[in-house]
């Protein structure tokens, strides 16, 4: 009986095909096979990582077809194919981290994250290297690497079960970068985004983990700034994106920050009220975003039917109140919609006083 995942095994024979540059087939089946594997799952794993165009026979002296026999398909050679054309090539990042150059994750406007491998557990990670599409002016490039920086030195105060863990980071000739866990399963958008709206039970889970993490952020004095479903990940309901988090002064001190003064950072569907009036927020600013997230959980609808990037957001969650939840969902829970949208309040003191206190108000 196997006891592996299919995504487990797909992933344990790619890296060790990448690992040793060509791997016989017969090999890589002993490797995952030690680890709980049956051979009809191995096959399968291999025919898929074939289909998405990520490994290959070699030599080709037969076609990696999909009914080839498990006999034949042992007797084959792997390696990686390199589907994603011409790419950094990095040096040494550290004594314990791999990156993978080809095998990009994620591209953003400041920064790009790699597969990549810790090998001191041999799991995989996902590495985030500092690398701006357009090289910023010589005044704000230590700005840049400052603010990307933040984040790995942030997570690292965590060891949250709902929030992701920073393996290892630090910098190299090619700019700072940082590895954290690798999460598969993708995001609450992308789930979201596949089937709609989710139960309301699993809405309960979602929301208790999500509290759990924002509560253990503040009780650090930090605040997220950008919680949204593509910023939360699916498998452990982990939350991510630390990148526009910001240390918030304690009574007496002087505030320090590397965001200008009166400047809005987030997503224009999920921020909140005072900080869509240029205020700086607080805790209770996450608050607001993690009800719109909770409510776009259940609804499977933002809060108004604008496009995600229309201008009229910032009057919408300063002056309108969304679409009541049960108007939208029959039968969904009353005293879970009550919740919701109490987060969703526009002054922040009508708001749950502590992220402690919305938890109770969830579990009940």
């Amino acid at each position: 009986m196997c006891t592996l995942a299919s995504v487990a095994i797909e992933d344990r024979i790619f890296r060790a095909v990448r690992e040793q540059g060509q791997l016989p087939a017969f090999d890589a089946f002993s490797l995952v096979q030690k680890e709980g594997a049956c051979l009809l799952h191995f096959c399968g794993a291999v025919r898929t990582l074939a289909r998405a165009g990520r490994v290959r026979q070699n030599p080709p002296r037969w076609p990696l077809a999909p009914r080839m026999s498990p006999v034949l398909l042992r007797r084959l050679g792997l390696e990686v194919v390199d589907t994603r054309g011409p790419t950094r090539r990095f040096r040494k990042l550290s004594d314990t981290i791999t990156l993978y150059p080809d095998v990009i994750l994620g591209r953003g406007s400041a920064a790009i994250v790699y597969r990549g491998a810790d090998m001191r557990s041999g799991k995989p990670v996902a590495v985030k290297v500092l690398s701006p599409k357009e090289p910023p002016p010589e005044p704000l490039r230590a700005w840049l690497r400052e603010r990307f920086l933040q984040e790995p030195r942030l997570l690292a105060q965590f060891d949250h079960p709902h929030i992701v863990q920073v393996v290892d980071f630090g910098e190299s000739p090619e700019g700072p970068w940082y590895a954290m866990e690798a999460l598969e399963g993708g995001t609450l958008a992308d789930r979201l985004g596949k089937r709609g709206n989710i139960p309301p039970d699993q809405v309960r889970t979602y929301f208790r983990a999500l509290a759990s993490a924002l509560a253990a952020a503040a009780a650090r004095n930090i605040l997220h700034r950008d919680v949204k479903p593509g910023n939360v990940f699916n498998k452990g309901i982990k939350l991510a994106d630390f990148g526009l988090a910001k240390v918030a002064p304690m009574p007496g001190e002087t505030v320090n920050s590397v965001t200008a003064a009166g400047a809005m950072l987030g997503t224009p569907a999920y921020v909140a009220p005072e900080r869509a009036g240029f205020g700086p927020g607080d805790f209770r600013s996450d608050m607001y975003s993690l009800g719109a997230t909770i409510y776009h959980a259940a609804t499977g609808h933002l809060l108004w039917d604008l496009p995600p990037d229309d201008e009229k957001w910032g009057f919408r969650h300063l002056r309108a109140e969304p679409i009541p939840i049960r108007n939208r969902v029959r039968g969904f829970p009353a005293d879970l919609a009550k919740v919701i949208h109490r987060c969703l309040a526009k002054a922040p003191d009508e708001r749950y006083p502590s992220f402690e206190a919305l938890l109770k108000a969830v579990k009940r």
